[in-house]
């Protein structure tokens, strides 16, 4: 009775002899030279008896037996393992759904359990005691026990490791799957066997995916992704890794699982933007509380001030009266000070916006400060590019620069107690960056500096490292608000030759004129 039969060997010598043999006896017989050939042949030919060698390349017999024996089409189907190695390792048959296991020995004699197969059907000859047939015609060989053996301990691995791997060939069709693929893609490795590796891949990223094999293939190097996608629902880089053995060509994917990584990156993320969150509401908080306290103290700050002047324009009783006014009048000019600093904090100014130039503004405020300097024997340095050009509000130049003289007159002082001799230098300068294409103020000193924990905190509300009753702690958060106001930032950082602090508000340039 003729049958149909598939022969899948990469011993061509084998596939001749069998060839003959079954051509010989009328048989129709489709050839295939490893198992990725032969799960494509199948795709249109049903055999009923199916001769399979258990080593070779790309898929081999047991990956090619147990992806048949998944497909209802094939439960009929005779399979016989033809080995070569059959007396240098157990041959566990149930495991990957074989019928028969014959040793590779003379062809004479090999023949003859061929025939035998065909004419039995399932199960001739296999018993508990003697699985392989033809076991008496061969013979141990230490050497290929081992390369058994270590072949087996690589794939152990392989199939085990956290990472996960595909092989596949120059055409794409996948070769080996492990299981941490099997879970990212939630099939079977004989499910995966020959399909196209590109068909793991959603639309969006199989263009990406093709595109980095023909790198690879182009450059003979490794290819990596450098952003992570979805697959089967988790976040995954793909690695690939063209491998050239001989004649032989193949393609290692390494497909790394970071999902835990991502989720705990988005945890993260979410916590900050929630802290940011709170941050901005309790800032907010803050400025309608200061809002309403400064409101509050304008009014006894007023008659306080209008009583004491009154009192000393009246003929003194004592001499030590005026003194005492004196402090008063003083001590309510700071709060007044304090006070219009935290409405300027709470909320913005309603000045008018235009592009000018800020060196104009700079020289004004400067002017406050320059008989101060004079007294207190500070040097002063400035360099003005009077050509700068910005977008904004002149007033709020005028603020920032009156804020930052302040606290480098404070920085200066404070050093000065530790060491009389230090000579007090201030730097004012303003220069254009054209390759950043921003307008850069800086106000530097060397005087006491910021701490690295001070750089970090300085532009909080009411933060502040001069002495008890010497400053609000508002005036770089201010300036910050400020300079952001009119797209800018703030840098901080340390003076010239390490001394002192500098710090830099930067505005993006503006053209003035057509």
């Amino acid at each position: 009775m003729q049958k149909k039969i598939m022969v899948v060997d990469n011993n061509p010598v084998v596939c001749k002899l069998m060839e003959n043999l079954l051509v010989s006896h009328g048989h129709e017989l489709r050839l295939a030279e490893d198992g990725l050939q032969a799960l494509e042949i199948l795709k249109t030919f049903t055999p009923d008896v199916m001769f399979i060698d258990l080593i070779m390349p790309m898929v081999d017999g047991r990956q090619l037996c147990r992806a048949v024996r998944k497909s209802a089409k094939f439960d009929q189907a005779v399979i016989a393992i033809l080995s070569a190695a059959a007396a240098e390792g157990d041959i566990a048959l149930e495991e990957f759904g074989a019928d028969y296991c014959i040793a590779k020995g003379p062809f004479k004699k090999l023949s003859v359990h061929v025939l035998n197969i065909l004419t039995a059907g399932r199960r001739y000859g296999v018993s508990p005691a003697q699985p392989v047939i033809g076991l008496e015609d061969i013979f141990h060989r230490e050497i290929t026990a081992e390369l058994l053996s270590s072949k087996r301990h690589q794939e152990l691995i392989l199939r085990n490791t956290s990472e996960g791997i595909v092989e596949f060939s120059p055409a794409r069709g996948i070769i080996f799957a492990n299981r941490k693929v099997e879970r990212i893609t939630d099939k079977t490795e004989e499910e995966l066997l020959a399909t196209d590796f590109l068909s793991l891949f959603c639309e969006g990223v199989r263009g990406k995916v093709a595109g980095g094999i023909a790198e690879s293939v182009r450059s003979g190097q490794m290819f990596r992704m450098e952003e992570s996608f979805l697959m089967g629902g988790r976040h995954v880089l793909l690695t690939l890794l063209p491998v050239l053995e001989g004649e032989q060509q193949c393609f290692i994917a390494q497909l790394q699982d970071i999902t835990a990584q991502k989720s705990l990156e988005e945890v993260e993320g979410l916590l900050e933007r929630q802290a940011k969150l709170a941050h901005a509401d309790r800032l907010c908080a803050l400025g309608e509380m200061v809002s309403g306290i400064a409101h509050e103290l304008k009014q006894p700050i007023t008659v306080i001030s209008m009583t004491a002047q009154l009192i000393s324009r009246l003929p003194p009783a004592d001499p030590t009266l005026r003194g005492c006014l004196d402090q008063i009048l003083d001590q309510v000019q700071r709060a007044t000070t304090i006070i219009n600093g935290m409405s300027s904090f709470s909320r913005a100014e309603s000045d008018r916006a235009g592009l000018f130039a800020p060196a104009h503004a700079v020289e004004r405020a400067l002017a406050f400060f320059r008989e101060q300097f004079r007294i207190h024997d500070i040097t002063l340095d400035m360099h003005l590019d009077q050509a700068a050009v910005v977008y904004g509000s002149e007033q709020r130049i005028e603020q920032i620069v009156v804020n930052l003289l302040n606290n480098a007159r404070h920085a200066l002082e404070q050093r000065q107690h530790g060491n009389g001799d230090q000579a007090k230098k201030i730097m004012v300068t303003l220069a254009v960056d054209h390759n950043k294409q921003v307008v850069r103020l800086t106000i530097s000193d060397n005087g006491v500096g910021f701490s690295e924990e001070g750089k970090r905190q300085c532009f909080e509300p009411f933060f502040t490292t001069k002495a008890v009753g010497e400053g609000t702690g508002l005036g770089l958060t201010i300036i910050k608000r400020l300079a952001e106001e009119m797209h800018g930032g703030v840098d901080i950082a340390d003076g010239p030759d390490g001394e002192g602090s500098a710090v830099s508000v930067i505005f993006p340039v503006a053209k003035m004129g057509p």
